[in-house]
């Protein structure tokens, strides 16, 4: 459960189950859907229902936006790392690895 640092949204909370995809014969799949909940004020409730707003879409892609940027922030975490290991490494030796990959490919 995560709670918002916003004062305005003290209640908030948001409830996540993880997402299962179902394969079946002939490579068709099938995503397994869940089912996410988040309390949220009556006010914003009533401003969604009046302007029309489906929560459903919004959820979705604040969620994958954000699951995003965590896979972003991971991904450059590890180019430092590997940046600082490959520092003593020279350009030719790095030039002579990339030749014999293409070679044996």
């Amino acid at each position: 459960m995560l709670k918002s640092p916003h004062k305005d949204y003290k209640d908030y909370s948001v409830d996540l189950i993880y997402v299962d995809y179902i394969c079946l014969p002939m490579g068709r799949c099938i995503v397994s859907y869940v089912t996410v909940s988040a309390k949220i004020p009556r006010k914003l409730k009533k401003l969604l229902d009046q302007y029309g707003v489906k929560p459903g879409p919004v959820i979705r892609r604040a969620l994958e936006e954000e699951v995003k940027k965590k896979i972003l922030e991971e991904l450059e975490e590890k180019a430092k790392k590997l940046s600082i290991k490959m520092k003593n490494i020279s350009d030719e030796e790095i030039a002579r690895i990339i030749r014999e990959y293409r070679e044996n490919r």
